[in-house]
């Protein structure tokens, strides 16, 4: 029973540490990918049509701003809610951002990013916006600045 309960304790703490290094990894990584590469900073805009209702299609336009330290979101919409407008932290992965929401609103707050943009063929593209429809696909972002 002894030889039991110094076994449990000594998996307990290898899973303690495992979960540690986990927390810690994620941290070491905001850290050393904080650079906003120069050709993400300044405006976009993305506009996306939700769903059909009685008075006309809903829609969203998402209106970012990227600069060195982190992004800003504001949103118009027509028959949607507006919600997780704000500031959000950047991840500068390999080939894309991620973009953390980072207000005060808990509902908006994910361990996954909120939205993910990427630069191909001169061109930028957005996921995470729109509807169930939409939401995973990657999206024309329109650069305005």
């Amino acid at each position: 029973m002894k030889l039991y309960n110094i076994l449990m304790i000594y998996v307990l703490f290898l899973l303690s540490c495992k979960s540690n290094n986990i927390n810690y990894d994620r941290k070491l990584e905001i850290t050393k990918n904080n650079t906003i590469p120069k050709e993400y900073i300044g405006r976009y805009t993305a506009y996306i049509q939700t769903e059909q209702t009685s008075a006309g299609m809903a829609s969203i336009t998402y209106n970012f701003e990227i600069n060195k330290v982190n992004a800003y979101l504001e949103t118009q919409t027509y028959h949607e809610p507006i919600r997780c407008n704000g500031i959000f932290r950047i991840i500068n992965k390999k080939d894309h951002l991620e973009l953390y929401y980072d207000g005060k609103n808990d509902l908006c707050k994910s361990a996954k990013p909120n939205f993910r943009i990427k630069k191909e063929k001169g061109k930028y593209f957005i996921k995470g916006i729109g509807g169930e429809l939409t939401y995973l696909d990657w999206q024309k972002l329109k650069k305005v600045k």
